[in-house]
């Protein structure tokens, strides 16, 4: 994932993310939420086996399938952020009820 404050977008970028063929990697872009560039921004991202899930201030959401292949294909990266806080949460595997 890919902040840039300048443009004013936050992008999922899957170019370099898998080795398999056939696999969508283009950039799942949106707009970051309105206000000044570079003040303070709460993501939420979920991810779940192939799917990533970006959530920008409860105003812009991402949605992407993402088929990493490569051992440096995942994490976050932006120039001029700091990161003030993470929390990370394992979620359960989903049941069947009947």
């Amino acid at each position: 994932m890919r902040l840039d404050w300048t443009a004013n977008t936050i992008v999922i970028d899957r170019s370099e993310s898998s080795l398999f063929p056939g696999v969508h990697k283009s950039s799942v872009e949106g707009k970051l939420p309105a206000g000044e560039g570079g003040e303070r921004l709460r993501l939420r991202i979920f991810a779940d086996q192939s799917i990533v899930e970006v959530f920008a201030d409860d105003e812009t959401c991402l949605t992407a399938r993402v088929y990493p292949s490569l051992e440096d294909s995942n994490g976050i990266r932006s120039s001029e952020t700091i990161v003030q806080q993470v929390e990370i949460w394992e979620m359960n595997a989903a049941e069947m009820v009947q």
